[in-house]
């Protein structure tokens, strides 16, 4: 998804894929469900390797967080 309103999808394959977040459900899950944590019922499950899909305020945000989980994020 793009941007910090409704998330815009790019109609590519894969994009549905479990695993593949919005920026708003990926920061959602992290921030708000405390996801990250062991144990909540809503895991976000950060791979070795991220791609963000943006530049903006939002991308950087998501970048940034998945690099705290401890991935290597790589922003497109």
């Amino acid at each position: 998804g793009s941007g910090a309103g409704l998330p815009r999808f790019m109609g590519i394959p894969g994009e549905n894929a479990n695993g593949v977040f919005s920026a708003n459900e990926f920061l959602t899950r992290v921030n708000l469900m405390k996801a990250a944590v062991e144990g909540y019922e809503t895991p976000v499950r950060s791979g070795k390797k991220v791609a963000v899909v943006g530049g903006g305020n939002v991308a950087m945000d998501a970048a940034r967080t998945a690099l705290r989980l401890g991935s290597e994020s790589h922003i497109v």
